[in-house]
């Protein structure tokens, strides 16, 4: 016997009941673990009823349609409960139920063959259906657009003829539209778009009626609410309904996908229905049914389907008032109107999500209720709204003792925006007034907060949320949307007054805005693993820069600063992270980066000297921005031991002071970007002899060469030249044995020749190169060896080499060999 045969019955209902709790592949796997023996196959069977037609696997699902309908055609075959003969015409035609060879459903068949004994009769799965949900859309062939459906079928003749029959036309949901409403003047015209709610409707009603005293959850077709209120008081275990909003395409007058419609006669009778159908089964069934739901509305506007987005929680409270009362564990723009109107007396303690809400109906009070909290995202939120958290986190400090979080919450009105004059419009609120003593009361556990579209106002809002929740903290995502006029500045992180030692991921992106970090936020953060943290900063001066203070990030594997936060960034911070993935520091850019004039750069870093303030005169940045520094920024040594950083990528003034021996402490670099290209070309590299060793090496009797052993792609833009050529071959073949793809842009005193030359000696491993150079002329092809690739698909002869070579976006090929002179 397996294993698993050798638990408690217990223990298996219990591991199979969580398989179908949290696996959308339930039914696939249950039906496979009745394969494995007769007696997990008994213990398995309910369980599988439960799931076979349960609305989690079939109306959220669309891939799930081909196999419900084949589902329902198998359970009314297999059925000793229902007779063919009984099954509508309409349902017995779409379902070709004298011709089921090819359409049988796989579940039904493998619980069918492992039904153990030759004495065996075949299951009637029907019997043990309580669960009937199908998709609404389950048997529409037809798209939204009048195209049939991928896999799909156009109708027979046999069907079509039935269609336009009498006995269809009699039966059909047109009968009941009022005719002011119908926009049609021939109801034939409809009978196609309609064929496909009728079979649906009678296809719930065939796998329902067998077993109305035992269903717990079933779809119900609006169009069809009579027929079920006829026989409420057989659906006594029923709790969950799910409503599908199937009612008439064409009925423009009932508003389905037609904006501004008031008079909803066909809607209103059947919603008059519904209500009438529930207030009866609470009657007779007090407390028994506890949900009801419904779908979208399928409509067809000039003769196409489309969506309305009606639902039946927003139209109508009387239904919701009958059932018990709602416990959401998360609460979303999806099911908030059905929260709305009980807000006040809902409970909310075992919230765990609140998301995507507007902020205008997240107020202190409804948060302050949801003690579960652990998630919270939207747009924005209103000022204040976590001041109750503060609050609570200072008497809860000052019960135990610890002093009393810092009054950071701002005043109505109040925005720590960078002024003109310098100062802060920070305003702190008095201290709370004395409570009651704090209790066992836990603070609330929020863990992750998303703002997507955050004016700088709610700066105050989110220094709240880092203090009150500091412990409980992991992720914290902002993105602010600036305003049309002058780029403004934000005082990011001031107003955090304690440690977050749990932040795992911190992204803040400031769009149209500068984003000045409070020098201690990454201090503030030691266990972070991503950072992301950008702006719109282009161009600068150095007395600008805030530097940071130099922060102990020993888990991060990601870091991308872009803007004023990675000027500030405090280089010592790189010599704890060993865990270093992914380093990105750039600024904003267009084709050209903004770098300081040389000589403000270098005295911002303490490097002054008079041969700067020689050469500093008429020497102007990319936009002739230049004042005399005021901050002396850390010197960055290039000399970090970074084992595992596998990107690495720099603009801007990082990629002009960029040095290579730092590739010696980053043996599992893969990808270099460096891009320092700047408008008027003031900013030049020489990369020399001394670049290609490790310090202090070269005059040693075997210096040591920087060999970065993995890099692969390697991307330079700007004035970078070469010593010598013999520089360039060493540069490519030897620091960078692994190379495949480069990309040279702007280089300086490097022609194709150079590259030719080098592809045939050293850099011969280099798969793919990228030079943006003029095309060479066809003598200067003769002479270099070299010509445009003919065609995509030509194959190289053995006298060429394999090397891919991109000039101005077109492919060369280039000969091993070569007659002619550079």
């Amino acid at each position: 016997m397996d294993p698993l045969s050798r638990l408690p019955v217990e223990c298996l209902e219990h591991i199979i009941r969580c398989i179908g709790t949290h696996s959308r592949e339930s039914v696939r796997i249950l039906t496979r673990l009745r394969l494995v023996n007769r007696h997990l196959s008994l213990v398995v069977f309910p369980f599988l009823m439960e799931d076979l037609l349960r609305m989690n696997h079939n109306i959220h699902h669309p891939y799930s349609v081909p196999r419900s309908r084949a589902r329902v055609q198998s359970l009314l075959l297999n059925s000793d409960t229902i007779s063919v003969s009984d099954l509508h015409p309409a349902l017995a035609l779409e379902l070709d139920i004298h011709n089921t060879s090819s359409t049988t459903d796989a579940t039904i068949a493998t619980i069918n063959a492992t039904t153990s004994g030759s004495d065996q009769l075949q299951i009637d799965c029907l019997r043990h259906i309580r669960n009937v949900n199908l998709n609404k859309h389950t048997f529409s062939r037809y798209s939204t657009y009048g195209y049939l459906t991928s896999g799909q079928q156009a109708y027979s003749a046999e069907i079509m003829k039935y269609i336009h029959s009498p006995e269809f036309m009699s039966i059909c949901p047109l009968v009941d539209i009022d005719p002011a409403c119908s926009l049609h003047s021939d109801p034939k015209s409809l009978a196609v778009a309609l064929i496909p709610i009728v079979v649906y409707r009678e296809a719930i009603w065939a796998l329902a009626s067998p077993n109305l005293d035992q269903l717990v959850s079933l779809s119900i077709p609006l169009s069809d609410i009579r027929r079920y209120h006829d026989i409420v008081a057989r659906l006594g275990k029923l709790e969950f309904i799910h409503v599908a909003v199937d009612l008439y395409p064409g009925c423009g007058r009932c508003g389905y996908g037609w904006s501004g419609t008031k008079d909803r006669p066909c809607r209103d009778k059947a919603m008059r229905g519904l209500v009438q159908f529930v207030k009866d089964h609470h009657q007779l069934f007090p407390g028994r049914l506890k949900t009801v739901t419904s779908s979208d509305s399928p409509a067809m506007a000039s003769g196409r389907w489309c969506d309305s987005t009606d639902s039946i929680e927003t139209d109508n409270l009387e239904i919701q008032r009958m059932l018990p009362p709602y416990q959401p564990r998360s609460i979303t723009n999806l099911n908030w109107p059905r929260i709305a109107p009980f807000l006040e007396v809902i409970d909310l303690s075992i919230v765990h999500e609140v998301w995507d809400l507007e902020p205008s109906v997240v107020s202190q009070g409804f948060l302050q209720r949801c003690r579960s909290l652990s998630r919270f995202g939207g747009q924005s939120v209103v000022r204040g709204c976590f001041d109750w958290a503060v609050q609570e986190k200072q008497e809860l400090e000052a019960s135990l003792g610890q002093g009393v979080v810092g009054n950071l919450v701002l005043a109505a009105g109040s925005s720590p925006v960078h002024n003109p004059d310098g100062i802060s419009s920070t305003t702190a609120l008095p201290p709370p007034p004395p409570k009651a003593a704090f209790g066992t009361r836990q603070m609330v556990p929020l863990a992750k907060v998303s703002l997507y579209n955050c004016d700088i106002d709610t700066i105050s809002d989110i220094d709240a949320i880092a203090t009150a929740f500091s412990d409980t903290l992991e992720s914290l995502f902002i993105r602010f949307q600036g305003d049309r006029g002058p780029i403004r500045t934000i005082l990011f992180g001031q107003g955090w007054t304690a440690d977050l030692t749990r932040l795992r991921r911190l992204e803040i992106h400031a769009q149209g805005c500068r984003l000045t970090l409070d020098s201690s936020l990454l201090v503030q953060c030691p266990n972070l693993v991503e950072v992301e943290i950008t702006d719109s900063t282009r161009a600068y001066t150095c007395e600008e820069i805030v530097p940071h203070h130099p922060a102990s990030l020993r888990r991060v594997d990601e870091l991308e600063l872009r803007g004023l936060a990675a000027l500030g960034f405090h280089p010592d911070t790189l010599k704890s992270t060993q865990n270093l993935k992914v380093l990105t520091l750039l600024l904003k850019q267009s084709k050209c980066c903004f770098i300081p004039p040389v000589a403000e750069l270098r005295r911002s870093y303490g490097l002054f000297s008079a041969e700067d303030k020689d050469t500093s005169n008429g020497d102007e940045g990319d936009d002739d921005i230049s004042s005399p520094p005021f901050v002396i920024r850390p010197r960055w040594t290039w000399d970090w031991q970074l084992p595992v950083l596998t990107t690495l990528r720099l603009n801007s003034e990082f990629a002009y002071l960029f040095e290579f021996k730092m590739l010696h402490g980053c043996p599992a670099l893969e990808t270099l970007s460096l891009h320092m290209r700047t408008t008027f070309g003031r900013h030049t590299r020489v990369i020399t002899q001394a670049d290609l060793f490790v310090p202090g090496a070269e005059g040693e009797s075997t210096p040591e060469r920087i060999v970065a052993p993995n890099l692969w792609k390697l991307y330079m833009n700007g004035h970078w030249s070469f010593e010598d050529p013999a520089v360039l071959n060493q540069f490519i073949g030897n620091m960078f044995p692994r190379l495949s793809q480069m990309s040279a842009r702007a280089w300086d005193g490097v022609t194709l020749g150079s590259f030719v030359e080098l592809f045939r000696t050293t850099g011969g491993h280099v798969k793919s190169t990228t030079i943006f150079v003029p095309p060479p002329s066809a003598d200067e092809e003769f002479k270099l060896g070299m010509y445009p690739l003919p065609h995509a698909n030509y194959r190289r002869g053995d006298d060429e080499l394999p090397n891919q070579l991109f000039i101005s976006g077109r492919e060369y090929i280039v000969r091993k060999e070569v007659t002619g002179a550079y």
